[in-house]
């Protein structure tokens, strides 16, 4: 069963946040970008903070994308209401 389901205008700014902390920033990808350099090249290996902070980016890069927690609300609020409605139960709306 499928369902169109609306939301209004001014919710998109909810649903198109980033989520704190789950991104790669560009400036961080650049400290990526320069860390791998140096261990391909050889010329200057990494301190110990530099190779955790290494490894710390490069799992940040390679996470799959998440929802914020304000789209996360979001999502619920709104299909939990659809879920009420199409059951008639009250057993997922949060």
């Amino acid at each position: 069963m499928s369902q169109v389901v609306y939301f209004r205008a001014s919710s998109f700014g909810n649903l198109m946040t980033e989520s704190r902390g789950a991104s790669i920033t560009e400036k961080q990808l650049e400290t990526l970008n320069e860390f791998e350099d140096r261990i391909r090249n050889s010329r200057k290996p990494l301190t110990e903070k530099q190779k955790e902070f290494y490894l710390d980016l490069k799992a940040k890069r390679d996470s799959p994308p998440q929802l914020s927690d304000t789209a996360k609300s979001c999502n619920k609020k709104k299909f939990g209401k659809i879920y009420l409605i199409m059951k008639g139960t009250i057993k997922l709306v949060i």
